[in-house]
């Protein structure tokens, strides 16, 4: 998620500033987070110390108000889908990897959409067609509505190319843990799914 968020380019050259800086040394994950901060210019230590000093992860819960607009609200997500409040408290940093489609119909990633907050909304194309967590690399569930499971399902035979391996492995993953603890019905799985008659990826 960070490497996505900085660039490939800059985590790397992050990672050796940590490296040539520590080497023979011993080191803490606070460290690892200044580099990286050092070279890209990003509190990177702020945004990264919550994922490593709080225990789990959050669900996100997508709505659509209006067209072109997407309203998000973050959650802890457990298994067990029973978060009582107090176990509620924590709000992560989260890159949101929104997928879109340019001018020309092709794919693009905005890797700079970042929230920290319980709700947010944000712009989306008004023709619909858009994917949170691109390629899969954030650390959090998607909860979508069944009415946008169906219309994601439905992408690869409407805008072939859209959804990655990645993001359809994915969307899989995420409605199927989100059906079994509780967080959303199990036709919003069927519905995804159903569009994927023709899948030839093995994943």
């Amino acid at each position: 998620m960070i490497s996505k968020y900085l660039g490939e380019d800059v985590f790397m050259a992050g990672i050796r500033r940590y490296i040539k800086k520590h080497s023979y040394g011993n080191t803490e994950t606070e460290d690892l987070w200044s580099a990286l901060s050092e070279e890209s210019g990003k509190d990177i230590s702020h945004l990264a110390s919550i994922w490593t000093k709080k225990v789990g992860y959050p669900v996100l819960t997508v709505t659509e108000p209006s067209p072109g607009k997407v309203h998000i609200k973050q959650n802890r997500f457990l298994t067990t889908g029973d978060v009582k409040p107090e176990e509620d408290e924590t709000l992560y940093w989260i890159l949101l990897a929104l997928k879109t489609l340019n001018k020309n119909g092709k794919p693009v990633i905005n890797e700079e959409l970042t929230t920290t907050d319980r709700e947010t909304t944000i712009d989306v194309p008004e023709d619909g067609v858009y994917k949170l967590n691109a390629g899969c690399s954030g650390i959090y569930r998607v909860a979508y509505t069944p009415e946008r499971l169906e219309k994601l399902g439905a992408l690869p035979r409407t805008h072939p190319g859209f959804l990655s391996i990645e993001d359809r492995a994915g969307l899989v993953a995420d409605t199927a843990a989100l059906c079994s603890s509780g967080y959303t019905k199990t036709t919003g799985l069927l519905n995804l799914v159903s569009g994927w008659k023709d899948e030839s990826e093995y994943v």
